[in-house]
């Protein structure tokens, strides 16, 4: 099940499912280890002999942020129990707390009590061996431990803070857990538990007819037992409505850093979507640097792995979206992770953890009896494009001085090395999908543009040899690209070359939606004929014309592929293939009228992601179901540069406007003054 609401900080991050269950707690770093691993957190509800989690069918939700802010807001509704819950979820922007607000409303004449009871499901390290829970008299709240993380969960309504019941239990091997205890109402009391364990604390509130009540809830992270009771301690002095106020206000002072958010041309709602995917961007990023792939773990059923890892394809492409709308300063810190992670050799491997270690990977380091080098080149050349987009925005001149030597130099000669001799192209790689190894259109287009951007830096710093030599592995590049990767007789490019299993090279015509990048990464222009073509077979190939439109990856894509009902279309729609073709179409318009095919697919966004703005990776082809994970970054990343394309392109036919309608008053107003003079004279 897709996250819709996702709240982190950069050492925490919290995601919530469609029923507003908390499934995911990553600390204390972004997407390495889950402290909840997908079970399911969350709240119920007892009153008069009734109980009800609010993953029930009988509540009514709907599920939204907060205007420009990390705060979410649900509203929910049960007829059956007479009760509305409006509940405000955010996490501080500097402490490792997370914070709830519920406001109660009873909604029948008569007063009655209520009891909220909140479970507490952790698998501490991504593990469940060796917790304890326990209910800690000194806070009143339920402390989950083991090693070095402490996790206590509390609640205050009015002035009184703390569970009035508990319990504690065993969970798993042939316990259900202890959340069954709470279904009568009442906690038996059990104070400390080891193992497999989970609790449940709850609070107490009496409520007038139709009245309402607010309660607090809270959960703080520490590395011990003193820090974690400190941090609870803040909670309660400065107060939970105070702290989440601090995280609204703080979220949409980062937006306002920038003003920038105006887009002439487009509805308010494709700009509100568009501040949206920033956030999102955000709650994605590590303290330390890395910027993650996506931190949905349901995918763990799809194979026992995740997409909690730092790509640095997708890292280099979400980074150039960030830098570009103006955020850059948010993420040097992913810099000194790169020059800390990239390989002696030069490249960087396939993908890593967000502490820089290794990630898992399917790229065998043997091909037959030869060494294989297993990696993306694609991934190494994006992350120095993203580099030189950073300085040419920021003017950090000490950035590349400090970075020169271990990271850029080093990817340089690394990009200008791994070439085939003959032909001049880059050397067998994987697929920026990962899927197979060959020589691809993506690829040469992203290192042609990295040896481009290694040129300029290398000039601004004086290593003259070093962008004499990137210069030529460019040119050299840039000629084989047009040579061996356009197909005269198809009058269009190709996706590439595949090596077979005796090294052979075989040509692989498949229409590939990323061959977008050989004008995205300006190998050659947008309007360009061939270029043209190309786009035009991939529009013609890969929409799915007979479903709910969008575009697939490739012809007979075959990843999360629905088989029972996709027929033969190429594949299931992806955001940012869909939106490649978008931003093809922004750069090729001459009028504003040529921006409506554009513009229509960026609808084609806003319906298909989910009410809180949170896009998916793909979608079914017929029902728009989301698929894969979600949040994906890099589709929200390609949203956010789409717009951004968008706005430039329309700001330009706007001055273009006013300076004719300028240049046509200056003169009608010359020729108006000849005519009078010419009047005066007869």
């Amino acid at each position: 099940m897709p996250r819709p609401l996702v709240i982190g900080n950069g050492s925490m991050l919290l995601n919530f499912d469609n029923y507003l269950v908390l499934r995911d707690l990553y600390y204390p770093r972004v997407g390495l280890l889950n402290q909840i691993e997908g079970r399911h957190n969350r709240l119920g509800v007892f009153v008069e002999n009734h109980f009800c989690w609010i993953d029930h069918k009988d509540w009514q939700r709907r599920l939204y942020y907060y205007a420009n802010s990390l705060t979410t807001g649900s509203l929910l509704l049960n007829k059956r129990l007479g009760l509305r819950l409006a509940i405000d979820d955010t996490v501080h922007p500097t402490k490792s707390i997370y914070l709830r607000k519920i406001k109660v409303t009873n909604l029948e004449s008569e007063s009655r009590e209520v009891r909220l009871f909140f479970a507490n499901d952790y698998s501490i390290s991504g593990s469940d061996i060796g917790d304890t829970v326990l209910f800690d008299p000194e806070t009143r709240g339920l402390c989950h431990y083991k090693r070095d993380t402490y996790i206590l969960s509390n609640a205050q309504v009015d002035s009184t803070t703390g569970f009035y019941q508990f319990a504690t239990g065993q969970k798993k091997y042939g316990a259900e857990g202890t959340w069954r205890d709470a279904e009568d109402g009442w906690l038996e009391g059990n104070p400390i538990v080891q193992g497999a364990v989970d609790s449940v604390g709850a609070i107490s509130i009496a409520l007038e007819a139709k009245e309402e009540r607010e309660v607090y809830f809270w959960i703080a992270i520490a590395d011990s037992y003193p820090a974690v009771v400190s941090l609870n301690e803040e909670v309660i002095e400065i107060s939970p409505v105070k702290l989440m106020d601090e995280s609204t206000q703080y979220w949409r002072a980062w937006l306002r850093q920038r003003d920038n958010d105006r887009f002439p041309g487009l509805p308010r709602t494709l700009a509100q979507l568009y501040r949206r995917s920033l956030l999102v961007v955000m709650t994605q990023i590590d303290k330390s640097g890395g910027i993650l792939a996506a931190n949905d773990s349901d995918i763990l059923a799809f194979g026992r792995d995740h997409y909690s890892y730092v790509w640095p394809r997708d890292s280099g492409l979400v980074a150039l979206s960030l830098i570009r709308a103006g955020y850059g300063h948010s993420i040097k810190s992913f810099f000194s992770f790169c020059q800390k992670t990239i390989s002696d050799q030069g490249f960087f491997w396939h993908k890593y953890n967000p502490d820089g270690t290794l990630g898992s990977s399917w790229h065998p380091w043997i091909k037959g009896r030869k060494p294989n080098v297993p990696i993306q080149e694609d991934e190494t050349a994006l992350i120095i494009i993203a580099f030189a987009k950073y300085y040419r925005q920021t003017g950090d001149w000490e950035l590349i001085r400090d970075n020169y030597d271990r990271l850029l130099k080093i990817a340089g000669d690394f990009l200008v090395s791994f070439r085939d001799l003959s032909t001049g192209l880059p050397l067998p790689s994987y697929d920026l999908w990962e899927e197979r190894q060959g020589i691809f259109t993506w690829t040469a287009a992203t290192v042609y543009k990295a040896l481009k951007e290694l040129t300029y830096l290398a000039d601004r710093l004086g290593k003259f040899d070093d962008s004499e030599r990137f210069q030529k592995a460019t040119k050299e590049i840039h000629q084989a690209i047009l040579e061996h990767l356009y197909d005269e007789d198809l009058g269009r490019f190709i996706r590439g070359y595949i090596c077979d299993g005796n090294g052979e090279f075989h040509k692989d015509d498949t229409v590939e939606s990323s061959m977008a990048g050989l004008f995205l990464f300006d190998v050659l222009p947008a309007k360009d004929p061939r270029i043209v073509r190309t786009m035009r077979a991939i529009e013609k190939h890969l929409s799915i014309s007979e479903g709910i439109g969008g575009i697939a990856r490739y012809e007979g894509d075959y990843y999360m592929r629905q088989n029972d009902t996709q027929g033969n279309m190429a594949g299931n729609p992806w955001f940012i293939t869909t939106l490649w073709l978008a931003r093809w179409y922004i750069a090729i318009a001459d009028d504003i009228q040529d921006l409506k095919p554009a513009k229509d697919i960026l609808f084609w966004v806003q319906r298909h992601t989910f009410s809180t703005g949170i896009m998916a990776e793909q979608l079914h082809p017929f029902t728009g179901m989301a698929l894969s994970v979600a949040p994906l970054t890099w589709s929200h990343a390609t949203f956010v540069e789409t717009m951004l394309d968008f706005r430039v392109k329309y700001f330009s036919f706007m001055k273009g406007k006013i300076s004719s309608l300028l240049r046509g008053k200056h003169v009608g107003y010359r020729e108006h003054n000849r005519e009078t003079n010419l009047s005066q004279e007869v």
